[in-house]
């Protein structure tokens, strides 16, 4: 066992640390492309609240658009 853990320790060891790092690379991508959308939504729903400041659209109008919105979140 000691002898197979010599030859291929080392290579396992790259090999975990490449999956590792890919992972969490992967991980930190999700993470900012949820954040940006989550933004995104936010503006649109700040956005539509200004609308209606505006009397451009209802406040029934404005109710529905953003429960369809925040239902994406």
């Amino acid at each position: 066992f000691s002898k197979y853990a010599k030859e291929k320790g080392p290579e396992l060891g790259k090999q975990i640390e490449t999956e590792s790092r890919q992972r969490w690379e992967k991980g930190v991508l999700m993470a900012r492309k949820a954040t940006s959308s989550h933004e995104k939504i936010l503006d649109l729903i700040e956005k539509l609240g200004n609308l209606k400041e505006r009397g451009l659209i209802t406040n029934e109008e404005f109710d529905a658009k953003k429960k369809e919105l925040l239902d994406r979140l």
